[in-house]
């Protein structure tokens, strides 16, 4: 499923998700496993900074010292993408490794989920950039544990609910998924959001990709036609991202 990004055949890829919870059909995890299993992963506390300066979401400890973490943790550059399954928004495995072998113009990987208010509001901008700048390359967004479930803690701040002032004025106020069929409505919901213009793949339950990318809420990565790391942002910054393509 994954295309070029020239205006053509632009985006096939996008984080996809919806606020009402599937709960017939499918194999169910209780939230008490749920929560056993989230804590087995490494979890970055980014706990909300008091600074009226900036939007909520983004009142980190510190942005800088966030992404640096998010950069330091998971692959880096030089190595090779994890050859880790993933499911399209039909629950249909595949292989992360297998969807980036080969892509002439490299690929973009973007962790994204619905309750991140920063990839709602990156992603599209990275979208209208890679058009006005004609940019061909393949772009992902992976969807990953979400970041700001209600009732639930956020793995960015263990322990705690963490409800951002966005996801309050849009109403998106979703608990953790518990098993796949969940985690697939919100991928969908926000696929649509994005407006279905870049293609999506969804983590499974266990995490690994999120863990072994990283474990941030919005990063990027480019990979090579070999499978290789090549960029790595710990948050998406579309127009740093768009002055590395044009450079290779």
């Amino acid at each position: 499923m994954v295309l070029s990004c020239r205006p053509y055949a632009l985006f096939v890829l996008a984080a996809a998700v919806g606020v009402t919870m599937l709960t017939s059909g499918c194999q169910t995890t209780s939230r008490n496993e749920s929560a056993s299993a989230n804590a087995a992963t490494p979890a970055v506390s980014a706990k909300p900074k008091d600074d009226a300066s900036l939007p909520a979401e983004e009142r980190f400890d510190s942005i800088e010292a966030a992404r640096k973490r998010f950069e330091a943790a998971g692959i880096q550059v030089g190595q090779p993408l994890p050859d880790l399954t993933v499911y399209d928004l039909n629950g249909k495995p595949a292989r992360l490794r297998e969807l980036c072998d080969g892509q002439r113009w490299g690929t973009v990987i973007v962790t994204v989920s619905l309750t991140c208010p920063i990839a709602r509001r990156q992603c599209p901008a990275l979208q209208q950039l890679m058009m006005d700048h004609d940019v061909a390359a393949n772009v992902i967004y992976l969807y990953t544990i979400d970041a700001h479930p209600k009732t639930d803690e956020s793995p960015y701040n263990p322990g705690h609910e963490w409800i951002t002032e966005s996801n309050e004025k849009e109403s998106i106020l979703v608990r953790q998924p518990t098993n796949l069929q969940e985690r697939l409505v919100l991928a969908r919901e926000l696929n649509q959001r994005l407006g279905n213009k870049v293609a999506m793949i969804v983590d499974g339950m266990d995490n690994a990709a999120w863990t072994a990318l990283g474990g941030a809420p919005n990063l990027a990565l480019l990979v090579d036609a070999q499978g290789k790391v090549t960029a790595k942002q710990g948050w998406l910054d579309g127009d740093q991202l768009i002055a590395t393509l044009n450079s290779r």
